[in-house]
């Protein structure tokens, strides 16, 4: 097991570098792009991408058979961790060993002693189940409802996420209890996000400075809201969102203790009113659900929701008005379009589109921000009143 050469022998602890996994395919071993035949070279790199799903398969069967949570409790052999879980021993070392091959473990092998396997602390971060920046919801989503979803992808290509009857376009079609175990797996989105907007916000001189109203529509945990008030002392925020996911927020709101300035209303943001005046509206992660035009209903009650010197900022998979692949986000928002239609409805939009849904609720974009996996839009009144 992770043998070495005599000119590579070591007694250090034997990681792959906690720089991610390398690609399975050693590219430099194919004969030059002039000399390798085409197809052969081609084959390699797809076959890459075909075995991808190796990795969460290991992932989520290491968090069903409660590894994750052994290891986390400290150190130990494959045989220890066999034991303790019940499991064959044979397949303990060949689920680590695929773990140190995605660099979600590490192994110290010292000669004439068994392989000891270590989680990492960042890594334990995301794989705990109570943790804030847990997948643990997310591999459960994955395991009750996405890997099925995606197996009869063909399908949903074929129908095209068309209402059979109506023929529109179907709304995203995860339930509540589906969404529930999602939301909290993606809290790790917010916080980088929350530092592009603060940067954002400064770019366009909107003062942060003051006491801020926030609405929160579709809040999920309410993570994104919450981490704006942690970062200021004057803000207030409202969040809306199903029954189910607003006790969720609320309860999550005293874990970040901002509890006192943030509250959560169960209520259907289609048939109840939202309010009006407030100084910042989040959409986050609620236009990929939509239709079109279900995506501009939802624009339009932003503009009339929000006040006269305030803003209204989307937090989505944006594309740029053409299909470049030349950024991470326009990958990832084509993809993500891809999981849209497999998991029942939704798809992800343009700049154009947004631009189109924003003047029709008489708002403007501002700005657009990149973040690790979305775009950031931020958007006012059509007017001639300036920010504050």
């Amino acid at each position: 097991m992770h043998s070495l050469s005599a000119d590579e022998g070591r007694q250090t602890p034997l990681t792959s570098g906690r720089g991610g996994p390398v690609s399975l395919v050693d590219t430099t071993s194919l004969p030059p792009a002039a000399a390798a035949d085409a197809a052969s070279r081609r084959a390699h790199l797809l076959y890459e991408q075909l075995v991808s799903l190796w990795t969460p398969a290991v992932i989520e069967a290491a968090h069903d058979v409660g590894l994750f949570s052994a290891l986390s409790r400290g150190p130990a052999t494959s045989d220890e961790l066999a034991a303790a879980l019940s499991v064959h021993p044979r397949g303990a070392r060949i689920l680590l060993d695929a773990l140190f091959a995605c660099d979600l473990v590490e192994c110290d092998e010292q000669p004439g002693c068994a392989p000891i396997y270590t989680l990492p602390e960042d890594v334990k971060a995301c794989v705990e189940p109570l943790g804030l920046f847990s997948l643990a919801g997310k591999m459960l989503y994955d395991r009750r409802f996405a890997w099925d979803a995606w197996r009869n992808f063909a399908t949903a290509v074929r129908e095209g996420g068309v209402d059979q009857s109506s023929k529109q376009c179907r709304q995203n079609q995860i339930s509540p209890e589906e969404y529930r175990f999602l939301t909290r797996g993606i809290n790790f989105f917010a916080p980088p996000i929350i530092h592009a907007l603060g940067e954002g916000l400064a770019k366009i001189g909107w003062s942060t400075r003051r006491a801020i109203s926030v609405l929160d529509v579709g809040c999920g945990t309410g993570i994104y809201s919450q981490l704006l008030l942690q970062r200021h002392a004057t803000w207030r925020a409202v969040g809306m969102d199903c029954e189910t996911m607003a006790a969720l927020a609320r309860a999550q709101s005293a874990e970040l203790g901002v509890e006192d300035r943030f509250s959560c209303r169960a209520s259907d943001l289609w048939r109840l009113p939202w309010g009006g005046d407030f100084d910042l509206i989040l959409l986050c992660n609620m236009f990929h659900l939509q239709s079109p035009d279900g995506a501009a209903r939802l624009m339009k009650l932003a503009g009339e929701a929000v006040s006269t010197a305030g803003i209204v900022c989307v937090i989505d998979q944006i594309r740029d008005e053409h299909r470049h692949v030349d950024t991470a986000q326009n990958r990832f928002a084509l993809m993500f379009a891809a999981s849209m239609l497999a998991t029942g409805g939704g798809d992800t939009y343009t700049l154009e589109q947004y631009d189109e849904w924003l003047r029709d609720a008489g708002l403007e974009r501002l700005i657009v921000l990149p973040a690790p996996m979305h775009r950031i839009l931020i958007a006012r009144r059509r007017s001639l009143y300036p920010l504050r």
